[in-house]
């Protein structure tokens, strides 16, 4: 049996973090793992782009503002989870998670993580 997709696992993590909650809220964790995979696809793009193609300097702060414009985008997703802003980034290097975020440490200190090497969480 195959593992199932990332966004899936997400949505899945959200749900388990956010149990305390109303129940049958797992509509919500869905539609929150799928806004924060589609954030992760446009600052991927962007990323690319920006590592194919010269940028000039309005260009550059475009993507700026638009990089800007996710981050808060993610943490008004992920705030509700537990997640502190200022760990949510985007950057622009397309080998790796371009939406990258920690989740709060559990009792034991515990992050989860679908990274190498850290407690960061990304899509």
């Amino acid at each position: 049996m195959r593992d199932p997709a990332p966004v899936t696992m997400l949505a899945a993590l959200l749900a388990t973090i956010g149990r305390n909650e109303a129940p049958n809220t797992y509509v919500k964790h869905a539609r929150d793992a799928e806004a924060l995979a589609a954030i992760g696809r446009r600052a991927e793009r962007l990323a690319v782009r920006q590592c194919n193609e010269p940028m000039t300097d309005a260009q550059e702060a475009r993507a700026e503002k638009n990089r800007a414009k996710w981050e808060a985008e993610a943490a008004e997703i992920l705030t509700p989870y537990g997640v502190d802003s200022e760990t949510i980034t985007t950057h622009g290097d397309p080998r790796g998670y371009c939406l990258k975020w920690a989740f709060p440490a559990d009792a034991r200190g515990h992050r989860p993580s679908n990274s190498f090497g850290g407690d960061i969480w990304g899509v």
